[in-house]
Parts: structure tokens; sequence; C-alpha cells
């Protein structure tokens, strides 16, 4: 599989896979203030933030935690030396694409042979005892966990594999393509005959611009 097994003295890296991480969901328009006295008071971030201003000390929240799986994404320098580490969510493949669950065995192997696979923001993560994945996982680009370097160092016995060579590899330019991607509108440059044409093929209504009026 692509998954290798690491013990608790090699150092963490990028493309280690960790299970059972805090997720902390912060809510802007409803917080939880925790104040001096322990009495807790429901606000918004910006109330929070005023009545804590010129205090040294962060403003104490009660946040709600989940725990999840989740991959190091912090290069491998950062990973030895940053205080905090930057990690990506692991979520499962069906939640990510809804029709994944009615593919056939065909339909996998097209999809996941296709060059590079077409969806950006996601990696492949197979089905695996040795990662603790009883189902098709993903990683998710779009969500970012940081933790601190040295208490994750300390929960190290939360790390579940790193990703072999091969998939290392992939994994690695696969993020960068996510982070340097261009969006743009793929039919800026048609004259407006090819517009139209392009137009009609598409299942929703797409906007042209003014030199295809």
């Amino acid at each position: 599989m692509i998954y290798d097994v690491v013990g608790p003295e090699h150092p963490i890296q990028q493309g280690d896979i960790f299970c059972g991480l805090p997720r902390v969901d912060v809510s802007l328009a409803e917080l939880f203030v925790v104040e001096a006295d322990e009495t807790v008071y429901q606000m918004d971030w910006t109330q929070a933030s005023k009545e804590n201003e010129g205090n040294p000390q962060p403003v104490r929240a009660i946040l709600p935690l989940h725990a999840v799986d989740a991959i190091v994404i912090s290069q491998n320098c950062d990973a030895a030396r940053a205080d905090n580490i930057s990690l990506c969510e692991i979520i499962s493949f069906s939640n990510a694409l809804k029709d994944s669950v009615k593919w056939k065995t065909k339909t996998w192997v097209e999809c996941l042979t296709k060059e590079g696979t077409d969806t950006l923001r996601l990696f492949y993560l197979p089905t695996s005892e040795l990662a603790g994945f009883s189902e098709k996982m993903a990683v998710e680009f779009r969500t970012v966990i940081q933790l601190p370097r040295k208490e994750l160092e300390s929960f190290i016995r939360l790390r579940k594999a790193r990703l072999n060579a091969i998939a290392y590899e992939h994994f690695r330019e696969k993020l960068a393509q996510y982070y340097r991607r261009y969006p743009y509108n793929p039919w800026y440059p048609l004259v407006k005959e090819e517009f139209d044409l392009y137009a009609e093929k598409q299942s929703e209504t797409v906007k042209p611009y003014d030199w295809q009026k």
C-alpha cells in the first residue's frame, strides 16, 4: 500500500498522518467568552476583542472541538523548527464527493488513474488498516489546522503512518498546485461565436464578457 510505518523516534515530516487531532471551530458571530470570575457571556468577536483591548492576555472562550484525522503539510524544515505545524484535515471520500458512493469499481479506477485527478482540492487516500482508514479517504486542502510543534511531538503516538516515497512526491506536487492555482473563467478568450457554442453545452449559466456580447 502507499503508507509506511514510522516509529516514535522519527521526526515529524510532511506527509505524516495523525488520527484524532483537535479541530477548533470558531464563530465570529457567537462566542461564549469566559470572564475573570468564570462568568460566561455570549457575544460576537467585535465585542469580545473590544472588551479585551489593552489586556495582554488572550480572550478566553468556550470553543467546540472535533477529533479529526489530518496530514502534515508543513515542509520538513518547518516541521523540525517552526513554532506551529500545519496539517490538512482528512475526510471520507464519500463526504468529499457525494456521488462517489454509487461508483462501481470501473468508475473508481477511471477516476483515480486520471492525470493528477481532476479535483485539485482533494488527495486520495486508499483504505488501510495501517493508516486507520476503514474506507476510502481524501485530504481536504481547504481545511487547515495548526498545532504547536512541541506538543504534537509529545503526542507522537497519534501518528499512524507516513506516505511512501511515490505517494509523497504526488502529494507534495498536488499540494503545491492547489496553492498556486490561478482562478479564471476558461471562456474569457473566446470570440462571440465560440462563446455562444460553449455556453450552450454548459449545465449552468455562464456570463459573457463585453467582447462576447
